[in-house]
């Protein structure tokens, strides 16, 4: 999994992220814990979490290896 290049964050109260995706249009809350998870992958380590990886991947937020969002868009 890679991080899309269309994720958008805007930080919010007690620790808590506004995410977005311009590609799939997921908009969530993130918690601290979703967002080291995210980080992780951005750090090349494997995340810890499955759940919170899947999650990611469904709201668009992470995207799988071969994919190649800017041809997606041609």
């Amino acid at each position: 999994m890679k991080v899309s290049r269309y994720n958008i964050f805007v930080p919010l109260h007690q620790n808590r992220i506004l995410a977005y995706n311009g590609m799939s249009g997921g908009l969530a809350v993130w918690e601290k814990e979703d967002y080291q998870t995210y980080q992780q992958v951005v750090d090349g380590k494997p995340p810890d979490n499955a759940n919170a990886l899947h999650k990611l991947a469904k709201g668009g937020y992470l995207v799988n290896d071969q994919i190649d969002e800017l041809a997606l868009l041609s």
